[in-house]
């Protein structure tokens, strides 16, 4: 069933604007606050506050770097194996001299 057709469960006279992701309950816009780029509703949100939990964590500071450094070898290599086949094509063909 999409979005639109489901109704807010603390206003069922309003259609649902989002689903909580931790209770799987819809609710609508003014039920529903953004935390960590998501929608919780606010017992869930009340209950990640008390747990101290959040959805980031230190884990994934390591990511970005690792995700730049390879970026850039990416790039090198890409730059390379371009220089690489250019240098096989033959001085005369690009002097004028060949044709």
């Amino acid at each position: 069933m999409k979005l639109a057709a489901r109704r807010c469960l603390v206003h069922p006279d309003r259609e649902a604007a989002a689903r909580c992701p931790s209770c799987h309950q819809y609710y609508c816009r003014e039920c529903v606050v953004e935390h960590d780029t998501r929608f919780l509703c606010a017992a869930c949100l009340q209950k990640s506050i008390e747990a101290g939990t959040s959805r980031r964590s230190m884990d994934f500071d390591w990511l970005s770097p690792l995700r730049l450094l390879l970026g850039f070898a990416a790039a090198y290599l890409s730059l390379y194996v371009i220089e690489r086949i250019l240098l096989l094509i033959p001085v005369n063909l690009y002097n004028g001299t060949w044709f």
